[in-house]
């Protein structure tokens, strides 16, 4: 089986702040680029316009969540957030240009190939760094040690669907249940086997065991849920709600997909890697 102590895992939680240093070499270097080709002077406006981008593309990144976990994502919906964040720089330099009137100081070439240039880039990198990711994960690194609370039809096609795409790195420890196993679902995928009840799944993330929990309740569990809730927000595992898409709808919580199994982030840990041994360190 395979284990989440690897050296990727370790340094998953630097992993954003490489993304951001990154993104901020990938403007800049794009400029450098443009000014190469049109064979354009370095100036002081080209310098002030170029920090004025990195500034509005970090805080957009920021607003978006750009650089938030995209494990369960899709590359395009990553590259489809980039374009989009890269979008307020070209608005934001138009407004500081018209309010200090010094469009005519810029090359307008040089700066319209910039403005398609860079979001290329951006792009480009993270479909590259998604492909060697997930090519990794498929041979067992980068892998995040999962379980499913809830032993239902939902739980059976999420462990098919984690089975079939080994590029997500999950590796599914079991399910747990607290019913009685004639209410349990007669499950069809091996990995979708009961291992213990909920109190088994608090002490197994409590002990650092499973990195990620994806609650499987069905609907009318929802005081069930609510307490398993709030006992796993107390420990540093993300938690994922397999939920009804109508009845979750009006919760602020990220949406994602796994094969035709939609499922809610309803809170994905910042401990990972270095940080969650800090945290560890801190409970004990």
């Amino acid at each position: 089986m395979a284990t989440t102590n690897g050296p990727l895992h370790r340094l998953e939680s630097w992993v954003c702040v490489l993304q951001r240093i990154v993104d901020v070499a990938v403007i800049i270097g794009a400029q450098v680029l443009v000014h190469a080709v049109y064979v354009e002077p370095w100036t002081d406006q080209t310098t002030t316009i170029t920090v004025i981008a990195m500034l509005v593309f970090g805080i957009a990144a920021e607003v978006g969540g750009l650089y938030r976990p995209w494990r369960m994502g899709t590359v395009l919906q990553e590259v489809r957030e980039a374009i989009i964040t890269w979008l307020a720089v070209p608005i934001a330099l138009f407004a500081f240009w018209f309010l200090t009137k010094t469009a005519t100081h810029y090359s307008r070439v040089a700066s319209t190939a910039w403005f398609v240039f860079a979001p290329l880039l951006l792009t480009a990198v993270r479909v590259g760094v998604r492909t060697a990711v997930r090519i990794l994960r498929s041979k067992g690194h980068n892998v995040r040690r999962a379980a499913i609370l809830g032993c239902t039809k939902d739980a059976d096609r999420l462990a098919e669907a984690f089975e079939a795409r080994p590029w997500l790195g999950i590796d599914l420890t079991g399910v747990y249940d607290d019913r009685s196993e004639d209410r349990q679902y007669a499950a069809k995928q091996l990995h979708c086997h009961v291992v213990g009840r909920s109190e088994d799944l608090i002490r197994a993330c409590d002990e650092g065991k499973l990195d990620a929990v994806y609650v499987a309740f069905p609907l009318g569990a929802e005081a069930r849920t609510a307490e398993v809730l709030a006992a796993l927000a107390d420990t540093t595992v993300s938690v994922y709600l397999v939920a009804d898409l109508v009845y979750y709808s009006l919760l602020r919580a990220q949406w994602s997909q796994v094969g035709n199994v939609p499922i809610v982030n309803l809170h994905d840990s910042p401990f990972q890697g270095v940080v969650g041994w800090v945290k560890r360190i801190e409970d004990l």
